[in-house]
């Protein structure tokens, strides 16, 4: 399901298919989808730069019914959030300022983690987790994926079929003056 954010006009999705943050990163990349006739691509691993984008985000897609990860007993997905670097250096994977942070508190603790998480703690607070699947089982999470940037128009099939056939007949016209 894909949900539309109108104060900023970006489209999420909530990807429920554990991942390690790695793997998620990848396959938010390559993912695409129709949505009210237009392509989506060039998607990415969310990123949340103001508390009006959190708040929706922990609200209307993480509030969904289907939405729960077991076995951590609340509703976790990886976010575009890395820390590469160590010593709570973290960066959103779009290279956007990291001026906006919503940690839980006492978060990020470095201590069990490289990676943001998105999480229900206290309507959508923010840990940092290990991104492997040895971690007790929590480094397979859902994901959640934006993209920023309006979609190409779905032609109709009637349209490509009517264009394939004016394309045909011009070639054909062309073939026959020469």
């Amino acid at each position: 399901m894909i949900f539309e954010f109108s104060s900023n006009g970006h489209f999420y999705a909530w990807i429920d298919d554990p991942l390690s943050w790695p793997d998620a990163n990848a396959a938010a990349q390559g993912y695409s989808t129709v949505h009210s006739s237009m392509l989506l691509e060039d998607w990415h691993l969310a990123t949340i730069t103001s508390q009006a984008e959190n708040d929706f985000l922990a609200q209307t897609v993480l509030g969904l019914p289907g939405a729960w990860v077991p076995p951590i007993g609340a509703q976790r997905a990886w976010i575009g959030l890395f820390n590469e670097m160590g010593a709570n250096n973290f960066e959103w994977v779009t290279g956007e300022s990291t001026t906006y942070t919503n940690w839980q508190p006492g978060e990020p603790n470095n201590s069990t983690g490289t990676v943001g998480t998105l999480g229900r703690y206290d309507n959508g607070k923010w840990n940092d987790e290990f991104d492997t699947a040895d971690n007790g089982g929590f480094g397979l999470l859902a994901y959640l994926i934006e993209h920023n940037a309006q979609g190409r128009p779905v032609p109709e099939p009637t349209t490509l079929a009517l264009l394939g056939f004016g394309l045909a007949g011009l070639g054909f016209a062309r073939r026959r003056l020469h």
